[in-house]
């Protein structure tokens, strides 16, 4: 779903959404991550879309990437750029066992009331 947020009016849903996600990499020890990603849609009679490109990599781990985007925004005839912070997750990474140490937090189930279980994979 892809909802837009125009000032002051109210979100208005989009429809036709497309996701595209382009110029894929790999580093060590990190997911593969796409360095553009594009939605495309319609909001009532305007076409709708959102691009970002990668421009640097803040922060990574091995199911995430943090990075500073160049982004555009275009809603009818106007159009928005600027400079964004986006983040990549691929909880795959979450699963492999010798990933494990490098993850701060562990994973944990509530089974009842207070009792705390660790789940393994």
């Amino acid at each position: 779903m892809l909802a837009i947020v125009d000032g002051a009016e109210l979100p208005v849903d989009c429809t036709d959404v497309k996701f595209t996600a382009s110029d894929w990499r790999r580093r060590v020890l990190c997911p593969r991550f796409p360095n553009a990603v594009s939605i495309d849609g319609r909001r009532e009679n305007e076409r709708v879309t959102f691009s970002a490109r990668r421009r640097h990599v803040v922060d990574w781990g091995p199911f995430y990437m943090r990075f500073i985007c160049d982004v555009t925004a275009k809603i009818g005839d106007r159009e928005l750029s600027g400079l964004a912070m986006t983040e990549y997750l691929d909880p795959r990474g979450l699963r492999a066992r010798w990933l494990r140490p490098l993850i701060k937090t562990r994973i944990r189930k509530v089974v009842s009331g207070t009792q705390v279980q660790r789940l393994r994979f």
